[in-house]
């Protein structure tokens, strides 16, 4: 009886000690032209997307790679949270501001409102962020659209 109430308990020790490794495990969903990688759990909880504006909505720490990193996407990313943003091979040729729809996000990457957020490169991955041609001169400019909070790109 000693063996089989110690071997359960031994059992139930090995469980417990395994779940935070699986909480823990990175997680990875593709969203429009991009897919993000989070370690804090399920993607859909940093990232959702919206596909009438094609822009990706970031509110956690989270990595962005394009699905496809050879061909330029129109769509955005929009980051809504303080959080920690790593580029992993990302090529953004976002529309020119006059030819989108929604002005709020026409900069290939957008810090909407007062957030801390942090912005690496991947070591080794080439990230382009640009505009197609635009009529409007000024609008050529690639922009990273800065809230009022604290940002950086490291």
């Amino acid at each position: 009886m000693k063996k089989r109430i110690l071997s359960m308990l031994l059992v139930i020790t090995m469980i417990v000690t395994m779940m935070p490794t699986v909480t823990l495990a990175a997680q990875t969903e593709t969203f429009g032209a991009f897919t993000v990688t989070t370690t804090s759990g399920d993607a859909s909880t940093v990232a959702t997307y919206e596909e009438s504006a094609k822009v990706l909505r970031i509110t956690g720490d989270c990595t962005i790679a394009n699905t496809d990193p050879g061909t330029p996407t129109n769509d955005t990313i929009s980051i809504e949270s303080d959080c920690t943003v790593s580029l992993d091979g990302v090529n953004i040729e976002a529309l020119a501001p006059e030819n989108r729809n929604d002005s709020i996000n026409s900069n290939p990457i957008n810090i909407n409102g007062a957030y801390e957020v942090t912005i690496f490169l991947v070591d080794g991955k080439k990230s382009t962020l640009g505009f197609t041609e635009s009529s409007n001169a000024d609008s050529d400019n690639v922009n990273i659209k800065l809230g009022s909070g604290k940002a950086g790109l490291h």
